[in-house]
């Protein structure tokens, strides 16, 4: 471990650890990646909780609006925020929220069709640049 001694504001010397910056990067990049995980599981609690609301809307108006029609709403939209929740604990537990989200937001159909174009074409001899 390599330390250096410079001279502080203070008048004292302070113990400078250059070892110190690569832990506030791996701290920044923590920080970042549980950012992305609290994206990811806010967008699968999102799901459920969009057709409850729905659902519940739906049943609202369906009931005119009246103190039948608010409870079933009330019920729909909570029933779907838990069971957003759950569904969301379960993902992040298994294979990790980002990791379902960008599982989900891949297409494999793109993917499958550009990779069928370049086994079809025999003038792909050189190299692939696109």
């Amino acid at each position: 471990m390599y330390r250096s001694t410079i001279p502080s504001v203070s008048g004292g010397f302070e113990i400078c650890n250059f070892i110190g910056t690569d832990i506030v990067y791996l701290i920044k990049t923590r920080m970042f990646a549980k950012f992305i995980e609290y994206i990811s599981f806010f967008k699968i609690v999102l799901s459920p909780l969009l057709i409850g609301i729905i659902c519940g809307f739906a049943l609202y108006n369906y009931f005119d609006g009246d103190r039948t029609g608010s409870i079933l709403f009330a019920t729909c939209t909570l029933a779907g925020l838990a069971g957003g929740i759950i569904w969301a604990v379960k993902i992040s537990r298994k294979t990790g929220a980002t990791t379902f989200i960008a599982q989900k937001d891949a297409s494999p159909d793109i993917t499958d069709a550009v990779s069928d174009r370049h086994k079809k074409s025999p003038e792909n001899s050189g190299p692939d640049l696109f």
